[in-house]
């Protein structure tokens, strides 16, 4: 009976033990991939711009001198940010990004000085991890925003600038990006079109 009972008192403290390493994972995890509002206060867009990444109705994935930004479009708040400090400790560089067609993968494609790729690591948003993969993802694909469909939808705003000229259409809906004619990259906005009753918004990202 004693022994019996030494067994499940062994049992039960490895089980605590194991469930407070995945709580304090967890935790850690989320805290990497929180947002620091002050890292884009004096930073501006610059030449390298902002890329969409990938749009659906509930998230918008965007890359830029911040790192990756999964926003929210429900809760009006950025989910996550994987920073150049967090990629830079996965070995992420140098890289191309793309998404898969769910919204669920980030590859990214790590390149040398001659633009080759060179190796490949994934994040998946759901597990919120990074891995090694070999198997191929299906990529999603924007839109080229170019000056003929602007004008069809009258989508450039005053004292403004639509950022990498890219575009997602969404249920009939156009997503897409913009900013402050001073490129500040605090000013930099989501905006949806309704096609079909011409009417848009638009969703400030870098709100506190």
């Amino acid at each position: 009976m004693k022994k019996s009972s030494k067994t499940i008192g062994i049992i039960f403290v490895i089980l605590l033990i194991f469930c407070i390493i995945t709580v304090t994972n967890i935790v850690n995890s989320k805290n990497k991939t929180k947002f620091d509002f002050n890292t884009v206060r004096d930073m501006n867009i610059g030449a390298e711009m902002v890329e969409l990444l990938y749009a659906d109705n509930k998230k918008v994935i965007m890359n830029g001198t911040f790192g990756i930004i999964e926003y929210d479009i429900i809760s009006c708040s950025i989910k996550r940010c994987l920073s150049p400090k967090v990629l830079n400790e996965e070995g992420i560089t140098n890289y191309i990004a793309v998404v898969s067609k769910n919204g669920n993968i980030i590859c990214f494609n790590n390149i040398d000085a001659n633009g080759n790729v060179i190796s490949n690591i994934y994040y998946n948003t759901q597990k919120n991890r990074f891995y090694m993969k070999s198997k191929d993802i299906s990529i999603f694909r924007t839109n080229e925003l170019n000056y003929e469909f602007d004008k069809k939808y009258n989508l450039s705003k005053d004292n403004s600038l639509i950022i990498s000229n890219q575009y997602v259409l969404v249920n009939n809906r156009i997503v897409y990006l913009y900013a402050d004619n001073n490129w500040s990259m605090s000013s930099l906005t989501i905006a949806i079109f309704d096609i079909d009753s011409l009417e848009d918004s638009t969703i400030p990202v870098f709100v506190t």
